[in-house]
């Protein structure tokens, strides 16, 4: 004897049949503010230890894990394991830290320094000098209003989209596992 035949279950009621959504979409619950912390951010952390510990050839991630646990004593060691490893490498990204000559690594390993200045002002001060001051605000105000219009309708569609599929992968799946 085959099987019975399964009603189709639709539990999900946001999606019409034409794959539209028809409720509208709840608001988002009020955000409980975070408790302000006891120690600055771990990028400011880094470069205190950083000056602290200066050093020609730069200082290690542990010695700078080992500094900010000794003068910050309410930091999580755990989770400062973890903070540290992403602050460094995003500050080498970022070109807020620089690796000394001698240092061979990658990600958060090796040795890490605070870059000099003086290059930077150089550099700073050779490209303000023959730039119109009222040129750049222009273009930023323009790259601003195409960059949140370009964001709102990728959001409407992705959030639409997601939608989409996540009904009809509960449906699917509870078919799946329906008695039959």
């Amino acid at each position: 004897m085959p099987p019975k035949k399964v009603k189709s279950l639709r539990l999900c009621s946001a999606v019409s049949s034409t794959g539209s959504l028809t409720d509208p979409p709840k608001p988002p619950k009020a955000r409980v503010a975070r408790k302000a912390s006891a120690h600055p951010s771990t990028m400011e952390m880094v470069k205190e230890a950083l000056k602290a510990l200066d050093s020609r050839k730069g200082s290690s991630a542990q010695a700078i894990r080992g500094y900010i646990l000794d003068k910050y004593p309410s930091v999580d060691a755990v989770r400062l394991k973890y903070m540290l490893r992403k602050a460094l490498t995003k500050g080498i990204e970022s070109g807020d830290l620089v690796r000394p000559a001698n240092s061979s690594g990658n990600g958060a390993q090796g040795r890490f320094r605070i870059p000099a200045k003086s290059k930077t002002k150089e550099i700073k001060a050779k490209a303000s000098e023959n730039t119109d001051p009222n040129a750049g605000r222009a273009l930023k105000a323009e790259k601003a209003a195409v960059k949140t219009s370009k964001v709102q309708e990728g959001e409407q569609t992705a959030v639409s989209l997601l939608e989409v599929m996540t009904c009809w992968l509960l449906d699917h799946v509870l078919l799946l596992f329906s008695p039959m």
